[in-house]
């Protein structure tokens, strides 16, 4: 019978995964893209973006004559959340 033996893992071989992948984290490019699909998918929503940073965007939609406003946020591990303000 014989066994496999899994290959060694070292920062020479390149089988370390890159920083800011450690534990699911996702890198700023890829925060700020995620943002990018949120926003764009709430412009098509009827919102407009009052601000934006890196990972975090203002946008506001005109309800029953009043602006109701949404924080959208993209967190380090690449999960986007949509708060009322």
């Amino acid at each position: 019978m014989s066994t496999t033996v899994p290959p060694v893992v070292t920062e020479e071989n390149g089988a370390l995964p890159s920083p800011g992948t450690v534990l699911g984290e996702k890198t700023s490019e890829e925060r700020s893209a995620i943002l990018a699909r949120q926003i764009a998918m709430l412009v098509a929503q009827k919102r407009r973006v009052e601000s934006q940073s890196d990972y975090q965007a203002i946008l506001a939609r005109r309800r029953l004559g009043r602006d109701k406003r949404e924080m959208v946020t993209v967190d380090e591990w690449g999960t986007p959340s949509i708060q009322p303000l």
